[in-house]
């Protein structure tokens, strides 16, 4: 089997004899007759609710490819014809057992529907330009990093210089600089003193 790419088209072929017409040169293509044609269609709504559908060759005049249809699918054994519908084009994409026959059937959809290759138009591109900048405009990213060096005067001037840096990049940085550097002698020492007064309180209660 071979199938040829998804390629879209434009305008929506709204009349439904375009459709009719569709399915009389598929099945010339096939070597049938137009009854032989199996024809399906999927619908989707508004509400967000679908459909499924079989329709009869004879009642295809009556069928628009426009929404409310979301797909039409043209059948015969091994060879189909797919239509995706959307709100601005239509996907033509046909299978078959030969790579020549599927893109013939391409080709005669095309001419049956009135369509040409959809063109995405200049205002479409810069609008989706326009959106992704905004999306990243509206992303708030704050960078952090803690930033170690000895306080030692031959290692502030440089220090100051990186920490310049990576404020002007708009870099939080946290530092060691607030806390103060003290031997662990002073700690013990403070217990010492608790250790004292906490005795001193004791012997207090215990006299009264």
């Amino acid at each position: 089997m071979a199938r040829t790419p998804e390629r879209y088209y434009s305008p929506i072929p709204h009349v439904p004899e375009r459709l009719e017409r569709l399915v009389a040169t598929f099945a010339t293509l096939c070597s049938i007759e137009p009854s032989e044609v199996r024809i399906s269609a999927s619908y989707r709504f508004d509400d967000g609710s679908s459909d499924h559908r079989d329709i009869a060759p004879g009642a295809i005049g009556l069928v628009p490819i426009a929404p409310p249809i979301s797909f039409v699918g043209i059948t015969h054994r091994l060879t189909f014809l797919y239509l995706g519908v959307e709100s601005d084009r239509v996907m033509v994409q046909a299978e078959a057992q030969s790579m020549s026959l599927a893109r013939e059937i391409v080709e005669k959809a095309v001419t049956c529907l009135g369509i040409t290759p959809y063109v995405a138009t200049r205002v479409d591109n810069i609008e989706k330009r326009l959106d992704a900048v905004q999306a990243l405009q509206q992303e708030t990213v704050v960078l952090r990093c803690f930033f170690s060096y000895r306080f030692a005067s031959e290692d502030e001037s440089m220090a100051s210089d990186v920490l310049r840096f990576l404020s002007l990049q708009r870099v939080e940085v946290v530092t060691g600089r607030s806390y103060e550097p003290r031997r662990v002698e002073h700690v013990l020492d403070r217990a010492k003193g608790i250790r004292a007064q906490t005795a001193r309180e004791y012997s207090r209660l215990a006299c009264s």
